[in-house]
């Protein structure tokens, strides 16, 4: 686990953060989920909890890791102007345009569909629950797939503002 504090030098071309590792907190709650786990008591408790408020707890913090995904993101750009795009995303700029964009993000989404349909047929269907197992299969396909197919479609500028992490300064990492 990271913390971010800011920094206490007056540098002003500091970028203002310094990353302290914490592993107290990582042990000790594994620790405690050991110890429900093991004891008797601990099962007992974990057994009280109704399974819609752990399904609601899964579902809060998939639904808020997905809005912080450039995909996410881009998905809203299909049904946007190009005139209307932010011009503080890397891929937003004339870099590429806006077509390429949409296409890329289609290419996403479509990917994702497919391990998506694989898993989901898998559980549906009793008789197709091997295609569960093409699962890890599909995204280990997706480096192939981007070094050997996306530089035909896409530029390699594009392809590097597509896939840039963020347009922020890299973080120094102190030890």
């Amino acid at each position: 686990e990271m913390c971010i504090r800011d920094s206490p030098n007056p540098n002003p071309h500091d970028t203002g953060s310094m990353v302290h590792e914490n592993r107290v907190s990582p042990a000790l709650m594994y620790l405690m989920i050991g110890l429900c786990i093991l004891c008797p008591f601990g099962r007992t408790a974990i057994e009280t909890i109704p399974n819609a408020a752990v399904d609601g707890i899964l579902a809060f913090v998939g639904f808020a890791g997905m809005m912080d995904t450039h995909l996410f993101e881009r998905v809203s750009l299909l049904f946007t102007q190009a005139s209307d795009f932010p011009t503080d995303k890397p891929y937003c700029h004339k870099a590429v345009p806006a077509f390429k964009i949409r296409l890329f993000t289609v290419l996403q989404l479509g990917a994702l569909a497919l391990a998506w349909s694989l898993n989901g047929a898998s559980m549906a269907v009793p008789s197709l629950s091997p295609l569960g197992l093409c699962f890890p299969f599909v995204v280990a396909a997706l480096v192939p797939f981007r070094l050997v197919v996306l530089p035909h479609v896409f530029t390699a500028q594009e392809l590097d503002a597509l896939d840039s992490e963020d347009t922020a300064e890299p973080v120094s990492y102190t030890h």
